[in-house]
């Protein structure tokens, strides 16, 4: 054991002896604490006149004309001075003032029309003579309808009245094919082929070989899993031999177990 580790286990020994607190709380107590943060506050760039290094003669000069400028009082003319310090008793009423704002400050004289200009290409006309109006005729509505289609088309007609050239239109023989129902089946734009014909092939009578390889392959498709059946085959050929051999086995005063070495042995 090295001396580091010796010391560390005695120096915990005699902290459990003080404290009297086992090792899992002091661990506890140790890391339960918050975290302390450390967080650097960001320093402010450093203005002109306030630089790292010592300042040169060009700074130190232009420092000496920034603090003349500003500690310099401003004067104010005579005029702005009184202005800023009239008394109370001096300002004018509110209603005055109220008087004063209300007032527009760009006033503008009353607008005169003047007179209509005379256009050369202009009929003159008698002006004094009124303009008759020509009203409009009277829509006699009915007191009653028959039904309620009638009603609607008057009133269709009377909002919506079609024009007289409508009337005299006259439609063109394209307009005309295609307000006509289709008719099915489409006559195509180009002709269809016809669709091509398979004949069959003839018919052979088949070999006696081809016919006995067509039976086998019948037999072979039939069964449900080749392995099985051939097992099942080969049992029902051997059952007489098997069935011989027990018995004899019977008669000797054998005792048989099962077929299983008999159909090894063969």
């Amino acid at each position: 054991m090295s001396k580091k580790n010796s010391q560390y286990k005695t120096n915990l020994r005699n902290d459990i002896i003080v404290n009297h607190k086992p090792r899992w709380k002091q661990w506890v107590d140790a890391n339960a604490k918050p975290k302390v943060l450390t967080i650097h506050k960001a320093s402010p760039m450093p203005t002109r006149f306030r630089k790292p290094g010592p300042m040169r003669e060009e700074d130190w000069e232009r420092f000496h004309k920034w603090i003349n400028q500003s500690m310099t009082k401003k004067c104010l003319p005579n005029d702005q001075a009184t202005k800023s310090r009239k008394k109370r008793s001096q300002r004018k009423p509110l209603q005055e003032r109220l008087n004063e704002l209300a007032l527009p400050k760009n006033k503008c004289e009353k607008y005169n029309s003047s007179s209509p200009h005379v256009y050369t290409f202009k009929p003159i006309t008698n002006s004094s003579r009124k303009t008759v109006i020509h009203s409009s005729k009277c829509v006699r509505v009915p007191k009653w309808w028959n039904h309620e289609e009638s009603e609607m088309s008057f009133w269709r007609d009377m909002r919506f009245p079609i024009s007289y050239r409508a009337f005299q239109y006259q439609i063109s023989n394209r307009i005309e094919d295609l307000a006509k129902p289709k008719k099915f089946p489409i006559k195509p734009h180009c002709p269809v082929p016809e669709p091509p014909v398979f004949e069959p092939i003839e018919r052979v009578q088949m070999t006696k070989q081809q016919w006995k390889e067509h039976l086998r392959r019948l037999e072979y498709l039939s069964d449900s899993n080749f392995k099985t059946t051939r097992v099942e085959k080969v049992l029902e050929k051997m059952k007489p031999e098997i069935n011989n051999k027990v018995k004899l086995a019977s008669s000797y005063g054998l005792r048989v177990h099962s077929y299983a070495k008999d159909l090894d042995e063969v």
